[in-house]
């Protein structure tokens, strides 16, 4: 009679790689689902852009109004809970999508259309400066105060080579 002491190589390795399977399904499920939720306000930003193109063409006028543009084109109550949008100068230079609190994966993304180039950008709530919408640099790049870029020491220390300095 043998004794029952845990799983058997194939038995816990079978079950590491259900465990793996399982993880891939998850992320390819999340990124798909991600990507989905950003890809909800380029429909809207292109009706907009169109609304205020004919605008323009029958009036002369560029109109910058989000409140009457967005009475033109129908837009769902759920949709400017989760987005917040802007049209950026006068003439149109591009539109943007800033994500809200109510939106699943978080408050500060952004989805700009360029007008110009006719492309769509990303930007990450903490990518870029919430206010001034500026790149923020990585402090290691420069000095705070100068604003000059550091150079990286061309000598690596490490235990070993300091073992041998001993």
């Amino acid at each position: 009679m043998r004794k029952n002491n845990g799983f058997t190589a194939p038995e816990f390795l079978f079950i590491v790689f259900m465990i793996i399977v399982i993880t891939i399904v998850l992320i390819y499920s999340y990124n798909k689902y991600t990507k989905k939720l950003k890809e909800e306000p380029k429909p809207i930003i292109i009706k907009l852009w169109n609304v205020c193109e004919q605008y323009h063409q029958q009036t002369g006028v560029w109109i910058t109004d989000l409140d009457r543009l967005l009475e033109q084109i129908e837009v769902e109550r759920e949709f400017l809970d989760r987005w917040e949008l802007q049209i950026i100068d006068n003439p149109p230079q591009k539109i943007m999508a800033i994500s809200t609190k109510k939106m699943e994966l978080g408050k500060g993304i952004r989805i700009i259309y360029d007008i110009r180039t006719k492309k769509w950008s990303e930007v990450k709530s903490g990518d870029r400066n919430q206010e001034t919408g500026v790149r923020r640099q990585k402090s290691g790049d420069r000095n705070q105060e100068t604003g000059v870029r550091r150079k990286k020491c061309p000598i690596k220390f490490s235990f070993i080579s300091a073992v041998h300095l001993v």
